[in-house]
């Protein structure tokens, strides 16, 4: 018996059927998530600058060995934030008065070279406080105000009593000074004056980063004054007492200040900015 047409020959509607079950499969899997991978969304950091209502002398200090000290605000617990705010500013004060402890072998090298590319050097300098500075600092600085803000004692130091502006101030994102962002070492004066900036979710680190920024800044710019004395003096004797006397001892002074409050997704976060002057 002879096979009939259609038994051999699919009609078109069943070959549509039969494409249809062949060409499924690919489609599945071709909109596997194993084979295309998916990439998520990523989500936006939600960043919350808090307000602080400050006092003046925050911002900025008054002029002369003034300095401010940070702890934890004082509790039921704890009395002593005063004096750990103390011991803070006396470390910080005795920084400002440091020595710069540099590889003078390469700054004499420096001084021989016709011309410098300061942006291809590369010289560790190392600050170190002044000890002497540092003991006088934890015996002698009076107390002069403090304010408590987000959880921190906050306190102006110095030597000497003197009358501080007490206007309150707002410390917000929104009102920072146009100095916070002048990093760049530039000269007011008989003065060099940068900003150091510090971010982190410590304001102890914050504090102390931003100031280890600005000092090593004006610790090269030192450092390019000792070179280019150096090119101009052949005295070897001249050049050991220039060399001592630039890199020793150095007085910097704390003029401003200015706190970020943050809440980086519900966590504290801070980012300092310090306003340094020193003597050219």
């Amino acid at each position: 018996m002879k096979p009939s047409f259609n038994s051999v020959f699919l009609s078109p509607f069943r070959r549509a059927q039969w494409l249809f079950i062949l060409i499924l499969p690919l489609f599945l899997l071709s909109a596997c998530p194993g084979k295309r991978p998916v990439v998520p969304e990523q989500q936006a950091v939600r960043v919350n600058y808090l307000t602080a209502e400050v006092p003046a002398w925050m911002m900025d200090l008054p002029e002369g060995d003034y300095t401010i000290g940070i702890a934890w605000r004082p509790t039921m617990f704890d009395s002593d934030s005063e004096d750990a705010a103390r011991d803070f500013a006396a470390v910080s004060f005795s920084r400002n008065h440091s020595a710069y402890v540099v590889d003078k072998s390469l700054v004499y090298s420096l001084s021989q070279m016709q011309e410098i590319d300061w942006n291809n050097v590369n010289f560790k300098v190392v600050v170190s406080a002044d000890t002497t500075f540092l003991r006088r600092s934890a015996r002698d600085l009076i107390l002069l105000d403090k304010v408590e803000i987000h959880g921190f004692l906050i306190a102006l130091f110095g030597f000497n009593q003197i009358e501080t502006d007490e206007t309150p101030r707002l410390m917000h994102m929104t009102t920072k000074p146009v100095w916070c962002d002048q990093t760049n070492l530039f000269i007011s004066g008989e003065s060099v004056v940068t900003t150091g900036t510090a971010l982190s979710a410590n304001l102890f680190d914050a504090w102390t980063q931003a100031q280890e920024t600005a000092l090593r800044t004006i610790a090269r710019y030192q450092v390019q004054r000792v070179v280019s004395r150096l090119l101009v003096n052949n005295d070897w004797m001249q050049q050991y007492t220039q060399m001592e006397t630039v890199l020793r001892n150095q007085r910097v002074y704390l003029r401003r200040s200015f706190i970020e409050f943050r809440q980086i997704e519900n966590q504290p976060s801070y980012k300092v900015y310090l306003q340094f002057k020193a003597d050219r």
